[in-house]
């Protein structure tokens, strides 16, 4: 089984190229979904709490002045809070990387035992977090940076957040050296949809049998 990561940058186009793979009838894995999940897990609540009370003993500058739900939390102050406190990030970091990963590993070796030819990660943070060697293929997918900018801005990010999740991440041109395929999303989808197709085909796992009925 031939193991390939999809990673870019803050709204580079990772999901919608995804997605065009998916079509394909080949697994895909989404690591912002397992995130988005786990934001309603009681015991991940628990710990971002512990984590920004911590922080709140250690500092008393440190500003928690925002609200808990009974069941989730609000994520766009927990953003603000990630994007300013390196503390904060690198704590949230430590509770979020290890279940993502795990969730990884699981799903690979369960492609494994179902012995198909090809699945796909999207791992927006591939490299930041190193794990470059779970995978045999890395697909970069890449757009300008004023392009990414205007979609972060169109997804509810201020131009000032978007700037700062840019920062935080390895630029779009190293990772691009660090692939062993690159795609620019700002091309029409069914250009992108035949050069998925080509990349597939170099890799001999392109069959009509892949394809969603």
């Amino acid at each position: 089984m031939i193991k390939v990561a999809v990673t870019g940058g803050i709204t580079s186009g990772k999901t919608t190229f995804c997605k065009l793979i998916e079509k394909k009838g080949i697994p895909v894995f989404y690591a912002d979904e397992v995130v988005a999940k786990l934001y309603k897990r009681k015991e991940i609540i628990q710990k971002i709490k512990t984590l920004l009370q911590n922080l709140k003993n250690n500092e008393s500058n440190f500003n928690d002045d925002w609200k808990w739900m009974d069941k989730t939390i609000d994520k766009k102050k927990i953003r603000e809070i990630f994007l300013k406190d390196e503390r904060f990030r690198k704590g949230l970091e430590r509770i979020f990387h290890p279940v993502v990963k795990e969730e990884l590993e699981k799903f690979l070796k369960a492609q494994e035992r179902k012995k198909v030819p090809i699945c796909v990660a999207e791992i927006p943070l591939l490299f930041e977090v190193g794990w470059e060697n779970l995978f045999d293929e890395i697909w970069v997918i890449y757009c300008n940076k004023e392009t990414q900018i205007k979609r972060a801005i169109q997804r509810g990010l201020t131009k000032q957040e978007a700037l700062c999740f840019l920062n935080l991440q390895i630029p779009l041109e190293e990772k691009k050296k660090r692939a062993h395929k690159v795609f620019s999303s700002e091309k029409p989808l069914e250009i992108l949809e035949k050069e998925i197709d080509q990349a597939l085909k170099e890799l001999k796992v392109l069959d009509h049998s892949l394809r969603a009925k």
